[in-house]
């Protein structure tokens, strides 16, 4: 086969969704005409679909030809390689290296189709970063309050124990002012104000 007969066979296997498939022809390809950086171009967007990110990275910077005599279909898959590891970019979660690339991606002499393309996933991955920064702060909030319940379960505990041990002891002898001040130290990070003890007063007179 030719060059393009190579192009076509991958590109129908890439629709196919044979990524697999079209990575094995256009490795091929790249044996039998290494000056054909398409190949390299096809190759990685077939790997960046199997998850395949090293290679696909390694694959479109072998694509970024230098920029001397380069038509604007070049400029376009240029862009697409830049726009491809941008990609990645954001499926690792690194949004604002995503954001750097796809920003550069969209500063070459590129179709309008290409750029509407890159203008969307800007946006999706905007949103992405968006949504990763409030779920981090939702995460943190809800740690705190994790970090506040299990503190208030231990004072609770602490709070029943000697309470128990208090109503097992005989406390006739306490009067108002002791009893007030002991519930005041059972729970001294609830900012309990002295009008316990005037609640301890009730409960004395009641018994």
């Amino acid at each position: 086969m030719n060059a393009e007969e190579y192009y076509n066979l991958g590109r129908n296997k890439y629709d196919l969704m044979q990524h697999e498939e079209a990575i094995k022809i256009y490795s091929e390809a790249i044996e039998l005409y290494p000056n054909y950086n398409i190949f390299y171009f096809e190759r990685g967007f077939n790997y960046t679909y199997i998850g395949e990110y090293c290679k696909a990275i390694a694959d479109y910077e072998k694509y970024m030809v230098p920029e001397k005599n380069v038509s604007n279909a070049d400029y376009n898959h240029i862009s697409g390689s830049v726009a491809g590891i941008a990609y990645i970019k954001y499926k690792q979660g690194l949004y604002d290296e995503a954001l750097q690339l796809y920003k550069l991606a969209g500063e070459y002499n590129i179709s309008d189709e290409i750029r509407r393309a890159i203008i969307y996933a800007t946006g999706v991955c905007e949103n992405e970063k968006m949504k990763y920064k409030l779920l981090s702060k939702l995460d943190n909030l809800t740690d705190e309050i994790q970090g506040h319940l299990k503190k208030f379960g231990k004072m609770v505990d602490k709070y029943e124990t000697e309470m128990s041990d208090f109503n097992s002891q005989d406390n006739a002898d306490l009067n108002c002012e002791e009893i007030g001040n002991r519930v005041l130290r059972l729970a001294p990070d609830y900012s309990i104000d002295y009008s316990l003890k005037t609640s301890a007063e009730i409960l004395v007179n009641q018994m």
